[in-house]
């Protein structure tokens, strides 16, 4: 009866992870939208790139106010004293009070203010432009920095299990030893392991704290306490635990046995539920060359260098305008009398200046600009195209390397049971070296495991910020 109740009690030991990560729901915890949000809230570089927008929305309506009537007014007075007494009006002062009020109007300038106002228009939508780059950057900046946080948090998880099954290893090897059953160097090695696997436990937390920090300066928030993060099921990962009881003398055929109905590996409700990839390549180049805001910025960019080009060839020509103005004067005409005037005056004048070699070399240097935006262009063209080749092909990579990993972890998980078996035994064929070397094949593949995860999530937030692509993204658990 007692022995029945012990494997009982093993069973339910067995079945229990000791490590699992509760998830939290309090308000401390943060969605991955959540961090692209409060992201987007507070990056200043958003801030300056809608700054920026309003800034070429103004300057635009500055270039169209040259279409708009000038009015003008001025008031003046004058005094004059003689110094030769000979001379008019040299025995008083003379005031004189003047008045003027005038309006003027742009009438032609042979497309210079049309010039001026196309270019402006092509600076307000690179702004817009510049503003959607900014945002796209701070959001794919958000998801990468959160996949790292994930990447962290389930490694700190295997770590843990690593720290553990190195214990109970070490526990009973030293039992082993102290029963002359297993040897000193084997007790030795045991304890060296198990140091090293708290280090990297400890390496992991490290890890796992930068990685926050870094989400949080990408959030642009202060240190917040607490500070979770919700898993996504695209990368949803709890590690698989592996624990044999190293603490008791079990037959052989009955540990084996026992281990194998252990629910270790990636259990099926644990994977993460990848998404293919959800476009083909040359859609994500078709969408890239059409949407991408860095390009279509420096598409505008061109546009406006033209403008700019064509008001410089015309900044000399003549400009027509007309003014209107009225004039009221007071002038002292004897010594007893002022004499008062109103005056409507009508100017219509053609104006223009040029320096020639100033000129000359103000249009050959527009040029040279436009070359130089035209050059940008192409060039990052040939830089979306690397880079949505670069990521596509990683993410199919990842994408193989997932499935992989996953037979790998299952493989390792086998191999680590069986030597485990005839460890416990005593078989003269498995000794701690090969113990050694089966556990750290299982903790590597689980690690390489959640790399992969990072590498697929990450290369597939490239592609959606390179191409414009939505790849949306589910918080909840599967």
């Amino acid at each position: 009866m007692k022995k029945i109740c012990f494997v009982l009690l093993l069973l339910i030991l067995f079945a229990c992870p000791s490590y699992a990560v509760v998830e939290q729901t309090d308000e401390k915890t943060y969605y991955l939208y959540d961090c692209v949000n409060i992201a987007l809230e507070n990056n200043p570089v958003v801030k300056q790139a809608k700054y920026n927008l309003e800034i070429a929305d103004k300057d635009l309506n500055i270039a169209k106010s040259a279409y708009f009537p000038t009015i003008g007014a001025s008031v003046q007075y004058s005094q004059m004293i003689n110094s030769n007494k000979k001379f008019d009006d040299a025995y008083r002062k003379g005031y004189y009070p003047d008045i003027n009020v005038y309006l003027q109007q742009l009438i032609y300038d042979f497309g210079k203010t049309s010039a001026s106002v196309d270019m402006r228009k092509f600076y307000k939508i690179t702004a817009q432009y510049e503003y959607d780059n900014a945002v796209n950057e701070t959001k794919n900046a958000a998801k990468l920095a959160y996949f790292y946080v994930l990447e962290a948090q389930a490694a700190i998880e295997i770590e843990k299990n690593n720290v553990e099954i190195s214990s109970q290893i070490c526990d009973f090897t030293k039992k082993q030893y102290e029963k002359n059953k297993k040897s000193l160097i084997d007790y030795q090695d045991a304890l060296v392991h198990l140091y090293d696997a708290k280090m990297k436990l400890q390496k992991a937390e490290n890890l796992y704290k930068i990685s926050l920090a870094n989400l949080q300066n990408i959030m642009y928030v202060d240190e917040i306490k607490d500070f979770k993060i919700k898993r996504i099921n695209e990368y949803f990962y709890v590690d698989a635990y592996f624990h044999p009881d190293f603490t008791h003398t079990v037959d052989n055929k009955l540990l084996y046995k026992r281990t194998k109905s252990i629910p270790h590996g990636i259990d099926v409700k644990f994977d993460a539920k990848l998404k293919d990839i959800p476009f083909t390549f040359e859609d994500a180049c078709k969408s890239a060359y059409e949407k991408n805001p860095k390009l279509k910025a420096l598409e505008s960019t061109l546009q406006a260098m033209k403008k700019q080009l064509l008001f410089t060839k015309r900044d000399w020509f003549p400009v027509l305008s007309t003014r209107v103005g009225y004039r009221n004067a007071i002038k002292h005409v004897t010594e007893r009398e002022d004499a008062a005037n109103d005056q409507l005056k009508i100017d219509v004048t053609l104006d223009s200046s040029i320096n020639i070699m100033k000129k000359k070399n103000e249009i050959s240097r527009a040029k040279q600009i436009i070359y130089i935006a035209q050059n940008d262009i192409e060039k990052y063209k040939k830089d979306i195209y690397y880079d949505l080749r670069r990521y596509y092909e990683d993410a199919l990579t990842a994408q193989k390397q997932i499935i992989n990993t996953k037979d790998k972890i299952e493989s390792a998980k086998k191999t680590l049971e069986t030597v485990t078996a005839q460890y416990l035994s005593g078989a003269d064929l498995i000794g701690y070296v090969e113990l050694q070397n089966a556990k750290n094949s299982y903790n590597k593949a689980k690690l390489e495991y959640i790399e992969q995860l990072r590498y697929y999530s990450s290369s597939l937030s490239q592609l959606e910020k390179i191409s414009l692509i939505k790849v949306e993204y589910d918080n909840k658990n599967p």
